[in-house]
């Protein structure tokens, strides 16, 4: 089975330049990946393969830098982003377990209330009152 070569260190350097261009905070890693690829370029071009590979290693070491700042740089704005919802919810949480407590405190004093008119004596006047509007009504 025939196995697919990988690239050097300087062409995966070169891969990784391309994609991190455009990015401002890998802008000094870029800047020393180039450098170090046009030094192993060199030292490639003057035979000493031996220095053009550590050259090669070199800028991808920069390369991989440049490419791990920005990946940390998007998951500390993830977690800013994450932090301001978790913010909302507990200050939406607090909220609304205020007006939980209001409504169960209402809730309770309309209950006594409900249980101290229940236990009133209703005065012997307003039943016989009752008792003939009925009557005076056909029942």
């Amino acid at each position: 089975m025939a196995r697919a070569t990988q690239p050097s260190d300087a062409e995966y350097a070169r891969e990784l330049v391309t994609l991190l261009e455009r990015e401002p905070l890998a802008k000094t890693y870029v800047e020393r990946a180039k450098m170090a690829l046009e030094r192993e370029r060199r030292l490639k071009d003057l035979g000493d393969l031996p220095r053009a590979t550590l050259a090669g290693i070199v800028a991808r070491s920069w390369a991989e830098f440049g490419r791990e700042v920005v990946g940390m740089a998007r998951k500390e704005k993830e977690a800013r982003s994450l932090e301001e919802k978790v913010v909302t919810a507990e200050q939406a949480t607090v909220k609304y377990r205020a007006e939980y407590e209001q409504a169960t405190a209402s809730v309770l004093r309309l209950k006594a209330e409900v249980q101290r008119v229940e236990a009133e004596p209703v005065p012997i006047e307003e039943v016989q009152k009752k008792k003939r509007a009925r009557k005076g009504r056909g029942h």
